[in-house]
């Protein structure tokens, strides 16, 4: 997938739902700009854990 500008993800996770709803594979992402803050699309342990404690450890399946 390749898209324009990053903000906070959004765009390439719908995208890349709305593609695999239609037997489309993901293997890859880039994006051409974006803010710093961007960069980083994995979340942190301290957001894991917060939810996991709003919705369970079932959570770690995603």
């Amino acid at each position: 997938m390749v898209d324009d500008f990053i903000g906070q993800g959004g765009t390439p996770a719908n995208l890349r739902g709305w593609l695999e709803k239609r037997d489309s594979r993901v293997i890859g992402a880039v994006a051409l700009a974006g803010k710093p803050y961007s960069a980083k699309l994995s979340p942190t342990k301290e957001q894991i854990y917060e939810l996991e404690q709003r919705h369970s450890r079932s959570v770690e399946r995603w």
